[in-house]
């Protein structure tokens, strides 16, 4: 019995990890293209400061928080501009 030691490496756990860092990758550019074909990059900022979409995201109004501080800071940093292709999958699944 292995207590502790260095996990076993298959040829599974390799083709698992391949093919979770395919569907992050490729994931991830997939829902950012189609994110931009919704919202302009132009003019990203100017829809994630608009009242209601803030009000969405950020739970106002006795809303549920759809983001966490980290997402919530990658949104709405001092810096306006917001590229989807740098933001997490997750962020981008709640954003589309």
């Amino acid at each position: 019995m292995a207590s502790g030691g260095a996990p076993i490496v298959t040829r599974g756990n390799v083709n698992y990890a391949r093919l979770c860092r395919l569907l992050i990758d490729v994931g991830s550019e997939v829902l950012g293209n189609t994110f931009n074909r919704i919202h302009s990059p132009a003019k990203l900022s100017e829809v994630l400061s608009r009242p209601l979409v803030k009000s969405i995201l950020l739970g106002k109004k006795g809303k549920r928080k759809l983001l966490n501080e980290t997402q919530e800071n990658e949104l709405y940093s001092t810096s306006s501009n917001v590229s989807v292709y740098a933001l997490d999958i997750t962020l981008l699944m709640i954003l589309l």
